[in-house]
Formats: structure tokens, sequence, C-alpha cells
């Protein structure tokens, strides 16, 4: 979780990211260990400075393997398969690992359900998210 990785998205349709592009794995790393496919943000570089809460503004420079002024779409959610990943680029740190979190819950505010719910307390949820 968390590494950039460029990814090949061949069958794009209509307004959604595709071709070869970074992209952010935002699934677990227990399932991404073991399962043959994982899920990522794409991360594109023309839409820069957007102000939509679940779009997530980085600098050149400012994380590990982004070499372009660079966009985390969080709306757009990806299940990949594994082949689909040529190679990892980098990698976000905590703190901007953070700021794409709130991106996910705009973009899916169903999901702030369960942390109402008390599911950070989980002993499940600290095994699954400490990874």
């Amino acid at each position: 979780m968390g590494d950039i990785v460029l990814v090949e998205i061949p069958n794009n349709i209509g307004h959604q990211q595709g071709g070869t592009r970074p992209c952010v794995i935002v699934s677990n790393n227990i399932g991404n260990g073991v399962s043959p496919i994982i899920k990522v943000l794409p991360i594109t570089s023309k839409r820069f400075r957007s102000e939509q809460p679940t779009h997530v503004n980085f600098r050149k420079g400012e994380v590990d393997g982004l070499i372009k002024d660079s966009t985390v779409e969080a709306e757009s959610t990806w299940v990949v398969n594994k082949w689909q990943v040529k190679k990892r680029l980098g990698s976000f740190n905590d703190e901007q690992l953070d700021k794409i979190a709130c991106a996910m819950i705009f973009a899916d505010p169903i999901v702030a359900r369960a942390f109402c719910l008390g599911i950070v307390d989980t002993a499940e949820f600290q095994r699954v998210s400490r990874t």
C-alpha cells in the first residue's frame, strides 16, 4: 500500500483513465501478498491544481517517484491484475497517504459509516491496516 507503480490499463472507455500510467496502490499489503489483483488509483499530470475533494495534488519532487506536478484521482478506483504492473516508481509517505485516504472518503462516503461504528478498534482492522 502506498507504492507508486506504472500500470498498463488498455481498455479505457469514455472518461476512464487508461494507457500506461502511474498509479498508487491502495489495497492492503496482506491481500496484495496473496491475491493476483491489486486496487489502484490513477495519477495524472493533466489536472494539477484541481480543487475537487476527490483529487490530491502533489508538486514535482514532493513525492518519491513522481517527476511531474501530479494529481491522484481518488474517484477513479481500478482493480488490476498484478501482471499489468510494469514497474515500481516510488512511494508516498504516511502524511501523503493520509491526504489520499481523505480524498477516498469523499469518493466513497459509505466507508465512513464503518469508522462511525468503530471498525478501527477491532483486532482485524489493526492487523490489516498496519502492514
